[in-house]
């Protein structure tokens, strides 16, 4: 397929050619991150985010949006350009439509199983985004899992770089309607217990290595902050964490964890019961 045909993807123009590739979905993470700093300070500080819209279920014959968003953190360094890359699995999901904020970002390629990214110059403390539409085959079968991360790497314009980073994991499932949420996925365990029970969470869809914010919704509203000074996201977005209910009343409450990265909130509820009487069993 003629590469300058996707060019003309910039700012939301539709596709002019159908998509034929083959491929099968990645389901394997990129190789560990490599980093090369020369002038560390006015070097760029690059992480991806990724979000499916919606994010929970998407429907059989519907548009699928992935939104990503390229920010450079730093206070000095400016990012000469980003290289960015998804699975891609033409019998799953077909890229029908793409939008872009700048001409200097587009569409670079499509390989096999692979779609390619170009994100141009992007100076301290901005972000932009693009946005990939896909189109999710019709004949899918319910509870399909569509696995979907982007991997990337950057330099900056001392020479400082990055390779084979990740995103966060953005998996949806395939069903008869559409479903979203305003949080990711977090597990927990259990739902249900006796006050002063310590209470289990996972997630696996905030971005590796950044830190978080932890917060408590109790019943009435109140939200109180914990603390998270110590705590880091593994390398494939995982991240396990115990609350200590003991001290907090009865009721139902959310548990929040929020990316200060990505800004990606993942939630979960659960219900505390009053103690069980002295003697009594639980």
């Amino acid at each position: 397929m003629d590469i300058s045909s996707f060019r003309l993807l910039r700012r939301g123009s539709l596709l002019l050619a159908l998509l034929v590739l083959v491929g099968s979905l990645l389901a394997v993470a990129p190789a560990a991150a490599q980093s090369n700093t020369r002038d560390a300070d006015r070097e760029a500080d690059v992480a991806v985010t990724l979000e499916a819209i919606p994010n929970v279920y998407v429907a059989r014959g519907t548009i699928l949006a992935y939104k990503l968003r390229v920010e450079n953190y730093a206070g000095n360094g400016t990012m000469d350009y980003a290289r960015v890359w998804l699975p891609y699995n033409p019998g799953q999901m077909t890229l029908v439509d793409a939008y872009f904020e700048t001409d200097t970002d587009y569409v670079e390629s499509i390989e096999g199983d692979q779609i390619n990214l170009f994100f141009g110059v992007l100076g301290k403390r901005a972000a932009r985004f693009a946005v990939l539409y896909m189109y999710v085959n019709e004949t899918l079968p319910v509870g399909t899992l569509l696995d979907m991360w982007a991997g990337y790497s950057w330099e900056d314009q001392h020479g400082n770089f990055e390779l084979d980073s990740r995103s966060n994991a953005a998996p949806v499932i395939v069903n008869d309607f559409n479903e979203a949420s305003n949080y990711v996925w977090m597990a927990i365990e259990p739902r249900e217990a006796a006050s002063g029970t310590p209470i289990g969470l996972f997630t696996n869809r905030l971005m590796p290595g950044e830190r978080v914010r932890l917060y408590v919704v109790g019943p009435a509203g109140n939200r109180v902050q914990l603390d998270s000074d110590n705590i880091e996201v593994g390398p494939q977005g995982q991240l396990w964490l115990t609350f200590e209910s003991a001290g907090f009343p009865p009721g139902t409450y959310s548990y929040i964890v929020e990316g200060r990265r990505s800004r990606l909130q993942a939630s979960a509820d659960f219900t505390l019961l009053p103690p069980p009487a002295e003697g009594q069993q639980p």
